[in-house]
């Protein structure tokens, strides 16, 4: 079975991706973090996490926009119901 350093150099190469995402999921476990959902956006959010993070969210465009749509549709349903 002989292989030429080519050869072998490929399959270490394919060997090490396909361990890789092994080790990646390995590393995730312990990082892995409380989430809690945005009410409004729908955006994940780390539970405990520092206000100002938390502020940021809440005065990002994302947030907002939404927050937006939400008191918009809201004021429609309204005005259909009033309408009829």
């Amino acid at each position: 079975m002989g292989l030429t350093l080519l050869q072998v150099e490929t399959l270490n190469a394919e060997k090490t991706a396909l361990s890789q995402p092994q080790n990646d999921k390995v590393l995730m476990l312990g990082q892995e973090k409380k989430m809690a959902l945005c009410e409004i956006c729908g955006s994940f959010l780390v539970a405990n996490d520092a206000a100002e993070r938390t502020q940021s969210h809440v005065t990002g465009k994302q947030h907002v926009g939404y927050g937006m749509v939400r008191d918009f549709i809201t004021e429609y349903k309204v005005s259909l119901v009033v309408l009829n």
